[in-house]
């Protein structure tokens, strides 16, 4: 069950008061994975907290209504090595 219509989507206050405060950068960081990317964020460098370090996201207008956690991945994808069959053993 999704978040109710009336109360609106859910943005932490700290992202807005930083897009409110006039700065000449256009990134800065965010710890809450959890918030919508609003339209306000259009065209600028969020970089998410992923539990360990920042990862870069660039805000586009495809992106907005998604949530940042959705654009940076937590967990490393392990391939799995194959194992070399030792030479020489079977042969006769």
């Amino acid at each position: 069950m999704g978040r109710a219509n009336w109360k609106g989507s859910f943005v932490e206050k700290f992202a807005l008061n930083k897009l409110n405060v006039k700065s000449n950068s256009n990134y800065f960081n965010i710890w809450s994975r959890r918030s919508v990317i609003s339209s306000n964020f259009i065209s600028k460098k969020v970089f998410v907290y992923t539990g360990n370090r920042f990862k870069p996201v660039f805000v586009t207008r495809d992106k907005v209504g998604f949530k940042f956690g959705e654009f940076c991945m937590t967990r490393n994808s392990q391939l799995k090595k194959k194992e070399n069959k030792k030479k020489g053993k079977n042969k006769k």
